[in-house]
């Protein structure tokens, strides 16, 4: 009796997953996997994660503790997650950070911009500061483009293609021409609905501004949801940057 009911109980699949095994499965019996198949492949998932390369998991820990040392120093969110994502990106295309010459070759290999690639030394160059490194840094110098300006109808256009959130977050930054990562870290406190106004909070250098709104974007706001100080606060800088390429697709069939 024991043995027939160890024989039926569903295993659950590692990390969480929502997969049972076994015939108590809520799958509809068609798409169910014998229980040993679920054994076999979390054996599996064990033996994968104690080959894990030590040197690569220091490497790891490395970069999240830059990360928490940017953020300790008063950088932006989105300085933090820009430098953390570019070093993530050359450890995973062959770099090893400890070893600045491999630092300096991975990124002359990239088919980068000259300015991503200079935004990449300079990531680099701030990681090496951190663990007592130096290096002779390569140059690469930007080079300064005049940015494209769409019609006040095609900004209409990309803000109607968004959900309700991005939608007012890009409403604001057209009527406040804030900083990414100031509308980012607007909070309610910030904004009078009364008096129509926004106080933005400067971020990179710039002032403290305040702004007369319109009644549209102060709607749009009012019908977000208030779970937490800041009003945008489940909408990362890395979400928008995915969000953002998707739309203008979709708008530009």
């Amino acid at each position: 009796m024991a043995s027939r009911q160890a024989k039926n109980k569903p295993i659950a699949c590692p990390e969480c997953c929502p997969l049972r095994f076994g015939r108590h499965s809520l799958l509809p019996p068609n798409m169910r996997l014998p229980a040993f198949w679920g054994e076999k492949w979390a054996a599996g998932a064990t033996e994968q994660t104690t080959k894990t390369d030590p040197a690569q998991a220091d490497v790891k820990g490395k970069i999240l503790e830059f990360a928490w040392r940017m953020k300790k120093q008063g950088y932006s969110e989105s300085t933090v997650i820009g430098r953390t994502k570019l070093l993530r990106i050359l450890v995973k295309r062959g770099a090893n950070l400890l070893d600045p010459e491999s630092v300096k070759d991975v990124i002359a290999k990239q088919t980068w911009s000259e300015g991503r690639k200079e935004l990449a030394v300079e990531a680099y160059s701030s990681f090496l500061q951190m663990i007592g490194g130096n290096w002779n840094p390569p140059k690469y110098r930007r080079i300064e483009k005049l940015p494209f300006i769409p019609t006040e109808a095609e900004i209409d256009q990309l803000i109607a293609g968004c959900g309700k959130k991005m939608s007012a977050f890009l409403q604001l930054l057209k009527e406040t021409a804030a900083r990414a990562g100031e509308a980012w870290n607007l909070q309610w406190a910030d904004i009078d609905f009364v008096n129509r106004t926004i106080r933005i909070s400067p971020e990179k250098g710039s002032s403290p501004r305040i702004f007369k709104v319109s009644s549209k974007l102060l709607a749009m706001l009012s019908m977000l949801p208030k779970t937490s100080t800041r009003v945008f606060g489940g909408l990362s800088p890395k979400r928008i940057c995915k969000i953002l390429p998707k739309v203008k697709k979709i708008i530009g069939r």
